[in-house]
């Protein structure tokens, strides 16, 4: 697993970009910003080939503390969640496509 921060992020993208790291950082927050106010909104934000970002809403149920066994009530909430899309998938499949040869 890679896990990069903020600051990472931008570094990396504006190396490949050619962008400051400045207007790359403001781009990234504009970026993020702009889906989650979407999102807040009750909006599905599609990128084509990349993905969907939508928000899933979960009713109030009884579940059980796995710790100590008792039940206890969960409220009702919403959650975001990212769908991948075609482009996605397809360059994540083929990294991870073995071939093997007889």
């Amino acid at each position: 697993m890679i896990v990069v921060n903020k600051g990472q992020l931008v570094d990396i993208l504006a190396s490949k970009s050619g962008a400051t790291k400045v207007e790359t950082a403001r781009f990234l927050d504009l970026f993020v910003d702009t889906i989650g106010s979407a999102l807040s909104d009750g909006e599905e934000v599609r990128l084509v080939g990349f993905g969907t970002f939508k928000v899933m809403k979960f009713a109030a149920r009884k579940v059980r503390n796995p710790q100590n066994g008792k039940e206890m009530s969960l409220s009702a909430g919403s959650r975001p969640r990212f769908v991948a899309g075609k482009k996605l998938k397809e360059i994540v499949s083929k990294d991870w496509r073995i071939v093997i040869k007889l």
